[in-house]
């Protein structure tokens, strides 16, 4: 389950699935370009600063100021109501649950 989260975000995001010329092997890239070098998709769900440096941009891109306001007011009125924990990985989790939504709507 978490694996399709995060491959959701990371295709979002801009990420993708890749053959390495080098090794032949299947990996995730990154938007710029540099390689990941997993064949599991980058943990965004685990990760809050791969979360603000690729996917709020991209939701300000695609969706615009107003739903990316609206997006991290929930997300930080989740934490502060106790909903997620202040730990870094449910944050994480917490913000891409949130984008997934976004995405689906």
């Amino acid at each position: 389950m978490m694996e399709e989260l995060n491959k959701k975000i990371a295709l979002f995001g801009g990420c993708h699935e890749a053959v390495n010329e080098h090794t032949g092997l299947v990996c995730w890239w990154w938007p710029n370009g540099y390689i990941y070098g997993s064949a599991a998709p980058p943990s965004f769900s685990e990760d809050i600063k791969i979360c603000f440096e690729y996917i709020v941009p991209k939701v300000f891109a695609e969706f615009g100021k107003a739903a990316l306001e609206e997006l991290l007011d929930k997300w930080v009125e989740d934490i502060l109501r106790g909903i997620t924990r202040y730990d870094p990985k449910e944050v994480a989790l917490a913000l891409c649950r949130a984008v997934e939504k976004l995405i689906d709507d």
